[in-house]
């Protein structure tokens, strides 16, 4: 069968960055400035239908409950238990944005520790594609229109903008990031005498 192939797990594709990856600043406000100013975001893919999924007579594929995984004890206790898959990406987004109204304080509340509904906690979705970066992006903006536009709904798409950073860096470098010498090859000489140890123990005791 045909297959058709497109990118989409970040914000703006790769083919409409001001600069080729292999230029890719290695700051990220330069990356920034150029991107808002000259990429495009593109428009979402809209399926018309999927093929049927097998029924399950017909399906082999094991549960993974039959493979490996248990789930632990306190897996109900998460403050927010992640369950897998688009409905439930959307879900999670609907009450971010829509039930709760929480998007217009984002870039107040987005750092706290506790409780659900201090940051979006959309990042295992877009990590699987449950969900993608545009289609938050195009949320956003329907939001704007019909809630509140102010720092907050501009600081979801900004960190979104991070996120497509390192993964564009992670396509400039590849296994470099890895290498002790870092992606400029600079050898780091490090002097770990005893007082360096020292400190490290006093550190390490909170002292």
């Amino acid at each position: 069968e045909e297959v058709n192939e497109y990118w989409g797990h970040t914000l703006y594709h790769y083919e409409d960055l001001a600069t080729p990856i292999e230029k890719l600043p290695d700051v990220f406000s330069n990356f920034r400035k150029k991107a808002e100013k000259y990429a495009p975001v593109r428009e979402l893919i809209r399926l018309n239908s999927l093929p049927p999924s097998p029924s399950e007579e017909e399906d082999s594929i094991p549960a993974i409950q039959d493979l490996w995984y248990e789930a632990p004890d306190d897996e109900e206790s998460s403050v927010l238990p992640f369950k897998g898959g688009t409905t439930e990406a959307w879900s999670r987004l609907r009450h971010y944005f829509w039930e709760s109204d929480q998007l217009k304080s984002y870039k107040f509340t987005r750092n706290g520790l506790l409780g659900a509904d201090y940051s979006s906690k959309f990042s295992p979705w877009l990590a699987y594609g449950c969900i993608s970066p545009r289609e938050i992006y195009y949320e956003v903006k329907k939001y704007e229109e019909q809630r509140v536009k102010n720092k907050s709904t501009y600081w979801l798409v900004f960190e979104l903008l991070w996120r497509d950073y390192f993964q564009f860096v992670s396509l400039k470098y590849g296994a470099k990031l890895f290498y002790k010498t870092g992606v400029h090859g600079k050898q780091k000489h490090y002097d770990y005498d005893d007082a360096a140890w020292e400190r490290f123990e006093a550190w390490k005791k909170g002292e």
